[in-house]
């Protein structure tokens, strides 16, 4: 296409821009990235990753990965340059699940005998402050079980830890956010979703409250994993009321997660409205940027919390 035409039609498209019947979206372009950071800037290395798999549950296996390198400033979460970026199909030796297929469209030849680069994943996570994936929640799980060193990473999620609807964005899938910017991409290839994420998160920075920077808050937020355990069966509806949810593998039991400022309130719900009158038994899992959507937890513990004159003390933990 020709200079002219490509003239023409961005013509066309303020054209229509212009009018508030219409809104245009343009295609995300490949680019290095948004510019230096000014000078004395408190700059962090931050990893947009994404992958996709052999099936969709989290016990499938990696069959593309794609990393973006990026600079970022860490106070205000404003993004900078891309530095390198990594993006191959691996083989894992078993098949593609014909519903995987249909979403991100890899099929058994594209992957055929092929692999990671162990070294060059090795080389681009080395030195970075924080992995950003837009389900964080299935990408850690899978990607650490490839690569363990991804368990000593802080990680955010894009998808979970941003307040999209208050924003003004009333979906949060990352393909809706996009439009709503503005753009449109080829979505489910790693690599592009990676581009597009960071792209998100740069067109986002003009904010209130900007995309990256809440998700470096949560980053720096622990909170806890409180398990009601043996919970009684007839409190079931209550706890699914307060937000509580169910899981049926072991512990086989009611949990809710919130911020360690908040857990020692809800201990206190927990033994004057699920368990009253007595003591509880409850777990509790101590969840920070570094073990946040991992199978790894920083810190597990079961104990016996009561509420009695002498023994408040007791659901400090």
């Amino acid at each position: 296409m020709s200079a002219d035409d490509l003239f023409e039609l961005e013509k066309a498209a303020d054209l229509l821009e212009s009018h508030p019947d219409y809104r245009v979206l343009r295609r995300l372009a490949v680019h290095h990235g948004y510019g230096d950071a000014p000078v004395g800037r408190p700059v962090r290395i931050g990893l947009i990753l994404d992958t996709e798999t052999t099936g969709l549950e989290s016990a499938d296996r990696v069959i593309e990965l794609a990393i973006l390198r990026f600079e970022f400033d860490a106070v205000t979460g404003a993004v900078y340059r891309i530095t390198d970026t990594y993006g191959a199909y691996e083989d894992p030796g078993v098949p593609i699940a014909e519903s995987a297929t249909k979403v991100h469209g890899i099929t058994q030849p594209m992957i055929q005998g092929k692999k990671f680069d162990d070294a060059a994943v090795d080389r681009i996570i080395s030195g970075a402050h924080l992995v950003i994936a837009h389900n964080a929640r299935f990408d850690r799980v899978m990607i650490e079980r490839r690569y363990p060193a991804f368990a000593q990473l802080a990680w955010g999620c894009s998808y979970a830890e941003v307040a999209w609807k208050d924003m003004g964005f009333s979906g949060s899938s990352l393909e809706f956010i996009a439009n709503r910017c503005g753009f449109f991409y080829e979505a489910h290839g790693a690599m592009m979703d990676c581009r597009a994420l960071l792209e998100v998160l740069h067109r986002t920075e003009k904010h209130a409250n900007p995309a990256l920077k809440q998700i470096l808050m949560a980053a720096s937020r622990v909170d806890e994993k409180i398990w009601a355990l043996n919970a009684p069966f007839d409190r079931k509806e209550l706890l699914k009321g307060r937000g509580y949810r169910w899981f049926g593998e072991e512990p086989k039991a009611w949990w809710i997660a919130l911020p360690r400022s908040e857990a020692f309130e809800e201990r206190k719900w927990l033994l004057n409205n699920v368990y009253p009158g007595s003591s509880a038994k409850v777990r509790i899992d101590v969840m920070d940027a570094y073990s946040r959507y991992s199978e790894r937890l920083t810190d597990s513990k079961v104990r016996q919390i009561s509420l009695t004159d002498s023994d408040q003390m007791s659901l400090e933990l």
